[in-house]
């Protein structure tokens, strides 16, 4: 027996179909994590141990041996100012997703906030260099510039980051993924060889694999701010073996190395290795 269709609503049918269709193609159910967004291979851990003592420590301070770490202790809140700044704020959200997964602590960027702890400032290019000039001999070299301050136990309390608002696009991402690198408790740099959004030059907008192995180290509850720079090194060194060991054969570096799950992961990607983490307020 032959059964007769309805024309009507087989278009219509075909229609609810094909627009489905598209719809998958146009943004997946869930779409690319924030997390594979991190750039390059992990390094070997003796790279790894030689650039977090360059980052970790300030520039001036690179032999001292009484030297330690400072860090955030507290949730960081963000807000961003000056014209042109407004954009950027998604941005800014997605590096903070990442962040609040390694560190452990909450990250959040409101439309104000007269309590934030960290200034984003968008600013005119002759308001920039009146800044910059106090803090660097040739202001006109310096793309854009950060700074923290931090109690007596090492914790940081408040960070500013300025950035003019003259740059393009390109330049602006590597900025912040630059400078809100600085203000977690890195105040130097890598190797010019090593691949981190920390790197003078062109540097990626995101941060790398290594960005987050460092990172993630910084904050594990094995380091503190009371340790002197030789216990800070060889505990970090052994943190750092334990991660790259989970990342080494992982296709979601971020997901294996994660102290919590941002809450708001849906916004910025799938949950990937998060499901047995706390989930954080963001």
């Amino acid at each position: 027996m032959t059964r007769s269709s309805n024309p009507g609503k087989s278009r219509w049918l075909a229609a609810t179909i094909a627009i489905t269709v598209a719809i998958a193609m146009a943004a997946p159910l869930w779409p690319e994590p924030a997390q594979s967004q991190a750039p390059g291979r992990p390094t070997n851990i003796g790279n790894l141990v030689r650039n977090f003592e360059r980052m970790a420590f300030p520039e001036e301070d690179q032999i001292e041996e009484w030297s330690t770490i400072k860090r955030w202790a507290t949730p960081i809140s963000a807000v961003v100012k000056g014209d042109g700044g407004a954009e950027y704020r998604t941005k800014l959200r997605v590096l903070f997703a990442q962040l609040e997964a390694l560190t452990g602590l909450e990250f959040s960027v409101p439309e104000s906030d007269s309590a934030a702890t960290t200034d984003v400032i968008f600013s005119d290019r002759d308001w920039y260099r009146s800044q910059a000039a106090r803090s660097f001999q040739e202001p006109d070299q310096v793309q854009c510039f950060s700074n923290t301050s931090a109690n007596i136990y090492g914790e940081i309390q408040t960070a500013t980051v300025v950035i003019p608002n003259d740059l393009g696009t390109e330049r602006v991402g590597e900025c912040l993924a630059h400078e809100i690198m600085h203000t977690l408790g890195f105040p130097g740099h890598p190797q010019r060889t090593f691949y981190s959004a920390l790197g003078n030059g062109n540097s990626p907008e995101v941060f790398t694999v290594n960005d987050l192995i460092i990172i993630r180290a910084l904050y594990d509850p094995r380091l503190t701010t009371a340790m002197l720079r030789d216990e800070v090194l060889a505990t970090a060194r052994i943190v750092m073996i334990e991660l790259l060991e989970r990342v080494k054969d992982s296709d979601d570096p971020l997901g294996a190395l994660a102290q919590r799950q941002p809450v708001n992961w849906w916004e910025f990607g799938r949950p990937g290795n998060f499901g047995d983490l706390p989930a954080a307020r963001f």
